[in-house]
Order: structure tokens, then sequence, then C-alpha cells
């Protein structure tokens, strides 16, 4: 049997611990594939960039504040709206839109290529 599920050690009464351990509970970050990667956003393993527009926008020129909650989906900056009911702070512990620069270099051509061709995946 592999490693105890961290829930284990909990004393809920009633709960019962999964007898394997799970494809998710790997302790490390899941990595999808880039299939529907237009629908996925908010973006980063937190989801604090909101759009891949944002994404591809240097660290520290994106938004510290947005909203999330929003039904609606911009398809030009590949995101959903800022609007919603709950504000997410990227200053605060765990919320960090920092670092992940990958792209931010491409000219401003370059960005909408990709943009275009994540469409179609």
């Amino acid at each position: 049997m592999g490693r105890q599920h961290p829930l284990a050690e909990l004393e809920l009464k009633g709960y019962t611990p999964p007898q394997e351990f799970g494809v998710r509970s790997t302790g490390k970050y899941f990595a999808a594939s880039l299939g529907g990667v237009w629908a996925r956003s908010p973006y980063l393993h937190n989801g604090s960039v909101r759009t891949l527009q944002e994404l591809l926008t240097p660290p520290a020129q994106r938004a510290k504040t947005f909203h999330r909650g929003s039904r609606r989906f911009d398809p030009t900056q590949m995101g959903f709206t800022d609007e919603g009911a709950y504000l997410l702070d990227t200053t605060t512990p765990g919320n960090a839109n920092s670092g992940h620069d990958y792209g931010t270099r491409l000219s401003a051509a370059e960005k909408a290529e990709l943009i275009e061709y994540l469409k179609t995946l």
C-alpha cells in the first residue's frame, strides 16, 4: 500500500480514508494538456491570471486584483470577464501572479498568432 492519505489522520465520525493512493493526490502539480486551454481561465496553478492575453504580459504589469465568478467569456483576451462577486487579490499570500514569464517577450503579432492557435485546440 502507498503513502497514507493526508486526511487519514483526521478524527471525523464516519470518515474512512481511501484504501488506494489517489491519482490526483501525488503531491505535485497536475499538468493539463493544451486541448481546451482557451476555456480554462483563470490561469496558473492558483488561478491568479485572468486571461491568456495577460499571461503573455510581463508579471509586473499584470493586474493585482480582478473579479472572479463571471460566466461571460472574452474570446479576444481568452478569459472570463472581470466581473463576479469574488475579488481576487494577487498580493495576498498564495495568490501571487508573478513568475511564469514565458512568451512575454513575443511581439504583439506573435502573441496574437499564439492566441489564435490556442483557440483551435
